[in-house]
């Protein structure tokens, strides 16, 4: 039998994760039970991470959760578009499809696909798209089959969630609220349309946007 228990990562489960942008004395607030992501593919390569404080939508009667994924855009040039890259590595996938964060939530776009990634440098990712979308500043959000938001997120990840080696299965909690602010300049970018929709879940989160 082959795992990892005994191995250290550059990955944190501690809350807050690995850039620390939580630093409260009390946990987050959790929803009861655990939650099972429905496969890897919806999760990161092994080696890079779903950081802390990612939009998510958790499902109590499946006992699912599933990312929303977010791209701050650094720079665009054409189909190449640079997204921001943290200690998590690269977030984005071949296949995956982005659209311009629209408006409100349940807004259309014209989502682009992601048909490759130069993910050498390490602080930008460089995605090569199927059509010219994004603006430097801006932000790119995962699409669903339907040009819409791919899933309408009602909690965040309360730490680092990532493939080890021999993994063929994750879990992880999803976080409601809590008592201290979440550090907005250590986590994946959040617009606004983001944070009304964990509002309007019934989430209680303080954003600070000291380093």
């Amino acid at each position: 039998m082959q795992g990892t228990l005994n191995n250290y990562t550059k990955f944190s489960k501690k809350w807050g994760g690995v850039r620390k942008a939580y630093e409260g004395h009390e946990a987050p607030w959790m929803l009861t039970g655990g939650f099972m992501f429905p496969s890897l593919d919806v999760l990161p390569a092994k080696g890079n991470a779903l950081p802390a404080f990612s939009p998510v939508y958790a499902d109590e009667e499946a006992r699912t959760i599933v990312p929303l994924y977010v791209f701050e855009v650094k720079a665009v040039d054409g189909t190449k578009v640079s997204v921001v890259k943290n200690e998590e590595g690269t977030r984005a996938k071949v296949g995956m499809k982005l659209m311009v964060t629209p408006d409100s939530i349940g807004a259309t776009g014209s989502p682009a696909t992601v048909t490759a990634i130069d993910s050498s440098a390490a602080d930008v990712d460089v995605l090569t798209l199927s059509s010219s979308i994004g603006s430097v500043g801006g932000t790119l959000v995962e699409a669903g089959e339907d040009n819409k938001i791919k899933v309408v997120p009602n909690t965040l990840t309360p730490y680092d969630c990532f493939v080890d080696e021999y993994a063929y299965a994750l879990d992880c909690e999803a976080c409601w609220g809590a008592t201290s602010p979440i550090l907005e300049r250590r986590i994946t970018a959040l617009p606004d349309i983001i944070k009304t929709a964990l509002k309007d879940a019934g989430c209680v989160f303080r954003f600070s946007s000291r380093k």
